[in-house]
């Protein structure tokens, strides 16, 4: 198998390129974010400077969505390295139902905020040639304000997930045999220890 596909041991090269793309984007889009929402915008030059902080955000927003769904299919179409501990049924399950709450919010937050950005008129357009309609989505207030406020709700989510796991992982630590070895998910290296998909 090439290194491109993950083995039983290890995640391929692919994997490795979603996992780190996703997450520096992320790293990226949270502060932007913060930022262009709390800035001012009594002048036109603040107001300008705050819809290319929003325009940025929101293109590489639909930039992780459509990378999430490329990580998510590949996810699906390739072996999971084996856990550290398959007979730990609960600590298995658990760790496979916060990477799915973490693949979810990876499509919904770039989503809500793509439907938000749809249902209103005229602010800090996407950075690309397509339009910045969805189809099926109309300009709405109640519809902006909505999927605006999903938007953050997601966004929390998608906080407190990895918080959650790394938490989760700190406290069964002392239980394990030999400590978790996140390795297998860094860019070079042979880790052989849990799974981090």
């Amino acid at each position: 198998m090439s290194a491109k596909h993950n083995t039983p041991t290890r995640f391929g090269s692919v994997a490795k390129f979603f996992h780190w793309s996703v997450a520096l984007t992320i790293i990226a889009l949270i502060p932007l974010g913060i930022i262009a929402d709390g800035m001012a915008y009594d002048t036109s030059e603040l107001l300008a400077r705050k819809a290319f902080l929003f325009q940025i955000h929101k293109t590489l927003g639909v930039f992780v969505f459509f990378l999430a769904l490329a990580r998510i299919f590949w996810a699906l179409t390739q072996p999971k390295p084996v856990s550290l501990h398959p007979e730990r049924k609960l600590e298995s399950f658990v760790a496979e139902l916060i990477h799915w709450l973490l693949y979810g919010s990876l499509v919904l937050v770039p989503l809500t905020g793509w439907i938000h950005h749809a249902a209103t008129t005229g602010f800090a357009p996407i950075f690309w040639p397509f339009g910045q309609d969805l189809p099926f989505v109309e300009k709405s207030e109640f519809t902006a304000h909505l999927f605006g406020a999903l938007h953050k709700t997601f966004e929390r989510v998608l906080g407190l997930v990895p918080l959650t796991f790394r938490s989760l992982n700190s406290f069964m630590r002392p239980f394990a045999q030999k400590p978790r070895d996140f390795s297998r998910q860094a860019m070079s290296g042979d880790g052989a220890g849990y799974r981090t998909r």
